[in-house]
């Protein structure tokens, strides 16, 4: 549902359900501390924003955040498929470890269209859905 009503009509600029997100440039996200990102309000522990992508920044499994504070580290992803079971997206599952290597509280899931949506339509923009998460554990 995500994939479907919130990533895709953002990137074909389609009317979007009730509940928008926040938008954040890929290399601000990916070079700010996670709790720089978000405003803590009401016991809040998810997070859901437009990743606006960023074709020069670089898309390794580890991404270092500036200063020094820590990196982004992907440990896994999964495909995510349509009702009709075809491959439209994946969900990259990122995990923040402190400047010293150290685990945190701290993940992400990256939903992302498969390239080929943006070549199929032609499209310049990309985008992916991040969710946010302080305090969850992964399955």
């Amino acid at each position: 549902e995500l994939v479907t009503e919130y990533l895709i009509n953002k990137i074909f600029h389609n009317p979007l359900p009730f509940w928008d997100f926040s938008e954040v440039e890929e290399a601000a996200l990916y070079s700010t501390h996670p709790k720089s990102l978000v405003d803590f309000a009401n016991g809040e522990k998810k997070w859901y924003f437009y990743i606006h992508k960023d074709k020069s920044f670089s898309n390794n499994t580890i991404r270092k955040v500036e200063d020094n504070l820590g990196s982004w580290s992907l440990k896994w992803y999964e495909e995510i498929h349509d009702t009709k079971g075809s491959k439209i997206a994946f969900n990259n599952h990122f995990v923040f470890f402190s400047k010293r290597r150290k685990k945190t509280h701290w993940k992400m899931d990256e939903l992302q269209l498969r390239p080929e949506w943006y070549k199929d339509f032609n499209l310049e923009e990309e985008w992916a859905l991040g969710i946010l998460k302080r305090g969850t554990e992964y399955h």
